[in-house]
């Protein structure tokens, strides 16, 4: 690939605003493969993150207690 490259808004990796041949050489390949690697291990890392946002507030709906809105205790209660 020569020129700017860069993935069109469906993650399609492109080079000079086009997409890139299935035709590319090996190297081209392996760079595509190890840019998407980095896509999923961007992705896993914010899923990780946000479920541990999700556990801790569950964990805090739990420490405080029933829920004073309908009488009935906390989530997983």
């Amino acid at each position: 690939m020569t020129g700017p490259t860069g993935q069109d808004v469906n993650g399609v990796p492109v080079a000079n605003g086009e997409p890139v041949s299935p035709s590319a050489s090996p190297v081209d390949v392996v760079a595509i493969l190890a840019a998407m690697q980095d896509q999923i291990d961007d992705l896993t890392a914010a899923v990780e993150a946000q479920q541990r946002t999700i556990d801790e507030l569950v964990r805090a709906k739990r420490a405080s207690g029933p829920d004073r809105r309908s009488g009935l205790p906390a989530a997983g209660r």
